[in-house]
């Protein structure tokens, strides 16, 4: 195996960096090529069609912050242009969920997608992607972030290891709900893809931050050992040697004077990313408070003061942007628009966070039961898995509550459960206390990064739930599945449980991402497609 060869080669960290890449590429690249196509239903082509996302970057292009589409002069000549009863048949003309403001169209959703995909892509061809083409892109990119994150932090060197993160990462790359979330890949999906970039980029920041911590006792992969200092019988060997053990010692010199720099630099690039997840979806502000954590825990005593200026400049830009782009848009600094959107029911008379009343609470239990207890429906026909919403009676908050078809934690991800009960089995909450589990995180980039997963998790689903939103629906998932099977993979690694048990989650999850894929968002997939779910029915047809 020539890159478990490389690998043990320790005079080279350029040789260690690429036999990394041929024992882990084919895995990362094979997810890569399934999720682009699922998203094209298979042909691996995509339309010209840049969505509304290609029109606010048009918007941008011409010095403006609307939409490049003007409102149809119908819509504005309705008593209510609100009212979905009178708006219906102009909405689904293909402005269905667009803020209308005073007769100028405006995206709900933060500008990060645009600034970061459409504009560049732009700039260099003249035109504006597919929006099928971004969803995918930012995707695979998330993906292949996480990937190269637990990489480094399984840092695997025997055969057995090298297997065992190939395929937790191919369960990871099937069992992250992103298959059925691309099969359809319209506007709203941009904006969560692009949210789970900023996220993946945000967690290496902080891992590579707390790599570069001066006297971290942990080896940084990427780094040459010293070599042994082996003294030969020949004087010139001896001289040679100890000239190579001279550099090497410089060398750990320069990098430990050079560790404060770039750990600073990695939690300023953290920072920045999550601003700009901010401005690609508004609840991701959340991660701030992982990022104070961070830094808290990073920084020295005596430069704390010093380094939050440098540190949190990106997102103070970020959010005064943000703010600003808000305030010339519809007058107000924290309105993105929703309350003007032309949606299936009036925004401007739904109130999210209506906690006084009964009904009010039983949206966050109803919510909390569907994200993770709400079983899919399963059948001995193709497609076997189907995604659908089983909420009992009681438990519907009513109103404008709105299920779309959706799969709980339990039954979409399970290695989500099997690990958290692992590392509880081993590691209980009062053995972590008493073990000095919070104290170790300066010194361990692993623990760092994984407690910063958790938390960026717990808090973005904690937002979730708290406000809501007017429904549950498999797409919120994705905001934080990639974090949660990060976090899960990493535990899993780490414990190791039978491997019997991993063979029937692995076989359960490759199953379920391939079959929701093949479905998507109400049959998205067998619509554009039908003649290759057709085929594919008759090859799983015994």
């Amino acid at each position: 195996m020539l890159g478990l060869k490389l690998m043990r080669n320790k005079n080279s960290s350029a040789a260690k960096i690429f036999s990394y890449f041929i024992c882990f590429a084919p895995v990362i690249f094979f997810i890569v090529i399934f999720y682009f196509w699922i998203a094209s239903a298979g042909t691996f082509s995509f339309d010209k069609s840049p969505g509304h996302y290609g029109e606010l970057a048009e918007g941008f292009a011409q010095g403006h912050l609307n939409l490049s589409i003007d409102p149809d002069p119908r819509l504005l000549q309705l008593p209510d242009p609100y009212d979905p009863s009178q708006n219906i048949r102009i909405r689904y003309a293909g402005v269905h969920d667009v803020s209308l403001f005073r007769d100028k169209f405006y995206l709900y959703f933060g500008p990060g997608a645009a600034l970061m995909a459409y504009l560049p892509y732009h700039f260099f061809t003249g035109q504006y992607p597919d929006q099928r083409w971004a969803a995918v892109m930012f995707a695979s990119a998330s993906f292949c972030i996480l990937s190269l994150l637990f990489i480094l932090m399984a840092r695997p060197e025997t055969k057995s290891q090298i297997v065992y993160v190939n395929l937790l990462m191919l369960l990871a790359g099937f069992g992250n709900l992103v298959p059925y979330f691309l099969a359809r890949s319209d506007m709203y999906e941009v904006a969560i893809s692009s949210g789970t970039f900023t996220t993946s980029l945000f967690l290496l920041s902080l891992f590579l931050a707390s790599k570069y911590k001066k006297n971290s006792p942990v080896d940084d992969g990427f780094r040459a050992p010293k070599p042994e200092k082996i003294y030969n019988s020949s004087s010139r060997k001896k001289s040679r040697q100890a000239k190579m053990n001279a550099n090497q010692d410089d060398l750990d010199v320069s990098l430990s004077e050079n560790g404060e720099t770039r750990t600073l630099f990695f939690l300023s690039f953290a920072s920045l990313m999550a601003g700009m997840g901010v401005a690609c979806r508004p609840n991701l502000i959340v991660l701030v408070f992982p990022l104070f954590i961070c830094s808290w825990v990073l920084c020295d005593e005596k430069k704390r003061l010093k380094w939050a200026g440098i540190i949190l400049a990106p997102l103070a830009f970020c959010g005064l942007m943000l703010a600003m782009y808000n305030y010339e848009r519809f007058g107000s600094f924290t309105d993105f628009g929703s309350n003007y959107q032309l949606a299936g029911f009036d925004q401007r008379h739904e109130h999210w966070f209506n906690y006084d009343t009964v009904y009010g609470w039983k949206r966050q239990i109803t919510a909390l039961y569907m994200y993770f207890l709400n079983p899919p429906d399963y059948s001995i026909h193709f497609p076997f898995i189907i995604p659908s919403p089983h909420c009992p009676a009681w438990m519907f908050p009513g109103g404008t509550f709105v299920m779309e078809p959706i799969v709980g934690v339990l039954f979409g991800m399970p290695i989500v459960v099997l690990s958290f009960f692992s590392f509880l089995r081993k590691n209980s909450p009062r053995l972590i206390l008493k073990s000095g589990f919070l104290k170790s995180l300066r010194n361990s980039p692993e623990r760092l990064t994984l407690f910063v997963a958790s938390v960026s998790f717990t808090a973005i689903f904690g937002l979730l739930l708290m406000i809501a939103l007017i429904g549950t629906t498999s797409r919120y998932f994705v905001d934080f599945s990639g974090v949660l099977i990060f976090v899960s993979i990493a535990l899993w690694y780490r414990n190791r449980p039978k491997n019997v048990i991993f063979g029937l989650v692995l076989l359960y999850t490759l199953i379920f991402g391939f079959m929701t894929g093949v479905q998507g968002y109400y049959n998205r997939f067998g619509t554009t497609n039908p003649d290759l779910i057709r085929r594919i029915e008759r090859m799983f047809t015994f």
